[in-house]
């Protein structure tokens, strides 16, 4: 079961366990899932660093900034330190995302389209840059 979740996508550590946990409830002891997910880091089949980096990249293409990607998978479980390497060694330029976000939803330089950018993760100073060159491109 372990590896059906790891067939559909990356996940965490912490993220698989409480799944099998859920799933398996009272018929399989909390060590032994332990022991499964070791087995599974030791064979190189679930990695906290690849489960990290691919959903920095799935989520920056469904336009969200680096505020909400890391506080979904700090939610995860996944560490802080390796969520802020991740996402730095990852090298997107989040004001030119943040620019396409607006345009994509054809947000105006106004308090709402501030308010939409911050709610998607994107912090202050990548949504006034990407607001002037929006009002700059009008």
């Amino acid at each position: 079961s372990a590896c059906q979740y790891l067939a559909r996508r990356e996940h965490g550590y912490k993220e698989l366990s409480t799944k099998l946990t859920k799933k398996f409830k009272e018929q399989v002891s909390k060590q032994d899932i332990i022991d499964v997910l070791d087995h599974l880091v030791h064979k190189k089949y679930l990695s906290e660093q690849r489960a990290c980096e691919m959903y920095v990249i799935n989520q920056t293409k469904k336009l969200y900034g680096p505020n909400r990607i890391h506080q979904h998978l700090y939610s995860k479980g996944f560490e802080p330190q390796m969520i802020s390497d991740t996402i730095t060694a990852s090298n997107i330029d989040f004001a030119r995302l943040c620019l396409l976000c607006a345009e994509k939803k054809g947000l105006q330089d106004d308090i709402y389209a501030r308010q939409v950018l911050y709610r998607r993760g994107f912090d202050v100073g990548q949504i006034k840059k990407a607001l002037e060159k929006l009002a700059k491109n009008k």
